[in-house]
């Protein structure tokens, strides 16, 4: 039986899924993946792993319409396969840089879809071009 599930993923998932951001690092590529995998390894949790990447950043840096699945916020999603086993390649790496520091491990969890603003940008290992999302949106508090 193959496992997945789908989750938020607010702050990064454009980060994730766009190949070539400007200030790229070698783990950005594959932190999902990375994270995923110590699900499987039972050090976190599929929870934890959600408040991480989505509702702690929304939450503390006050982002509009990001950190939950709920009616009226973007539907920015990540599905993941908890089973499907990788090895982490420089040559795979969608990143500026080009390389990673883990190149060579496997690790088993990985994403396999990310939806930005409910379009498909990311799907089985590829970036999907001319699809973006948004600027964020702030709550700035004035005092």
């Amino acid at each position: 039986r193959t496992r997945r599930i789908a989750f938020f993923n607010a702050a990064q998932s454009c980060q994730f899924s766009v190949a070539k951001t400007q200030n790229s690092h070698g783990q950005r590529h594959s932190y999902l993946a990375l994270l995923l995998n110590e699900v499987n390894r039972g050090r976190c949790t599929l929870s934890q792993i959600a408040s991480w990447t989505s509702a702690a950043p929304a939450r503390i840096w006050n982002i509009q319409g990001k950190g939950h699945i709920r009616e009226g916020y973007d539907a920015d999603l990540v599905l993941v396969d908890l089973n499907q086993t990788q090895t982490i390649l420089d040559e795979n790496q969608l990143t500026k840089c080009g390389w990673s520091p883990w190149h060579g491990e496997s690790l088993t969890g990985w994403p396999i879809r990310t939806w930005v603003m409910g379009r498909t940008v990311f799907v089985d290992g590829k970036v999907v071009d001319g699809v973006r999302g948004e600027e964020i949106k702030f709550r700035h508090e004035h005092l």
